[in-house]
């Protein structure tokens, strides 16, 4: 092909792309403009695709929060990430809105005879009064761990038996305190056969719904548990911890820590969490940035359900 050939075909796709992108033309107007065939046209725009000539970027409203969750599922090998993307700077709206999130998760997720195993707390009370009644008879739920009396959302019967009520199936209560004073304590409650039947069932759930607490503050919902607990702030926590899990401390490679409280608890542990098929965690904003990170590091779930700015703040101190 001459060299005047070649620069005129370069010339006619250049002025045919102009008017196609940048001018926002259809193809038959510029076919009339040029005096070509709507055919001509769009061979050329074809080859121009093909020849690497067009690039076309996608400004969706959500390509951030795809992109995100894609990252989080390559990183930390999670079966499941879902991101809320972050449409206001108030917290207790952008929790509301993750809570909403995990709500619609938890339906996708939910297959006939499935077992949900749940943790208490603030977020998992959102997602609990935020779904609306649904129709899964055959569904069952049960505590992940035992309760303390004081809050509704403490109190992890309750919202067992109200996720229970908003699916439409049956719930089994947990007689048993989150915390106890000792060890002997807590051999002789887990060899219960209450207790231990309802744990033995937790153990075996399809979907676990917890919470990832942080424990940098003693504002902190993990001291709500403790104090009405009767026990006392330990300020080791603070130094050695970033998170909690079903009440279970973890340090920043999510390995357990301050097993002396660990130890005292009522529930699942964290390996138990893992080996359940959907074991979802929840949290949202910036305050639980550490906590998440260590959880993700650790493999202590296999989803995730947050906001776009605190994932990103994830994201960026795991690099």
């Amino acid at each position: 092909m001459a060299n005047n050939e070649r620069e005129d075909i370069l010339r006619q796709t250049a002025k045919i792309l102009t008017l196609r992108y940048m001018e926002n033309r259809s193809q038959s107007e510029i076919a009339k403009q040029l005096g070509l065939s709507s055919a001509k046209v769009n061979r050329v725009i074809k080859q121009a695709h093909d020849d690497g000539l067009v690039e076309i970027t996608l400004n969706l409203p959500q390509e951030r929060t795809y992109s995100l969750e894609q990252r989080l599922l390559d990183m930390f090998s999670l079966k499941t990430a879902h991101i809320q993307p972050s449409h206001s700077q108030d917290e207790t709206i952008v929790t509301r809105q993750v809570a909403q999130c995990a709500g619609e998760l938890l339906i996708e997720t939910i297959k006939p005879n499935s077992v949900i195993c749940i943790s208490g707390g603030k977020t998992m009370s959102m997602i609990v009064e935020q779904l609306k009644p649904m129709n899964f008879p055959n569904v069952r739920v049960v505590p992940a761990t035992g309760g303390v009396q004081g809050h509704h959302f403490t109190d992890v019967n309750y919202l067992a038996s109200r996720l229970a009520e908003k699916l439409g199936g049956t719930s089994t209560q947990l007689h048993a305190p989150l915390f106890v004073d000792t060890d002997q304590q807590r051999e002789m409650l887990m060899e219960m056969r209450s207790v231990k039947e309802v744990l033995d069932i937790a153990r075996n759930a399809d979907i676990a719904l917890v919470g990832i607490g942080s424990v940098a503050s003693e504002t902190d919902s993990y001291y709500d548990l403790r104090t009405l607990s009767g026990q006392q702030f330990e300020t080791q926590i603070g130094i050695e911890c970033r998170g909690e899990v079903l009440a279970h401390l973890y340090d920043e490679q999510g390995r357990e820590c301050a097993q002396q409280i660990n130890s005292k608890l009522i529930g699942l542990n964290l390996k138990e969490l893992g080996n359940i098929e959907h074991s979802f965690g929840i949290a949202a904003t910036q305050s639980k940035v550490a906590a998440m990170l260590a959880a993700l590091r650790g493999g202590l779930i296999n989803g995730l359900v947050s906001d776009e700015d605190t994932i990103a703040s994830v994201i960026e101190q795991a690099k």
